[in-house]
């Protein structure tokens, strides 16, 4: 079966694929900035933690809020190639 996707989906995963790696080397200070504020609010909060991410691209992210949680984490991504 082939899968129909929208042409603006197609652009997308076409940028998207790539992204995380990218942004990660052109915002170092921005995303050093993300992290200690998600790892900040994360450690305001009581375990069991439910973590529900939508867009977690390639999941670049996820592996580093599952070392530092005691619960669970989904992430979903509507493109196939950051998954």
């Amino acid at each position: 079966m082939t899968e129909k996707r929208h042409p603006d989906q197609r652009q997308f995963d076409f940028f998207a694929g790539d992204y995380d790696r990218r942004f990660i080397e052109t915002y170092r200070p921005v995303y050093a900035l993300f992290r200690e504020q998600l790892f900040n609010a994360l450690g305001t909060l009581r375990p069991p933690l439910r973590i529900l991410d939508v867009g977690c691209g390639n999941g670049w992210i996820a592996e580093q809020i599952a070392q530092k949680i005691s619960g669970a984490y989904v992430g979903v991504d509507s493109s196939s190639a950051s998954l």
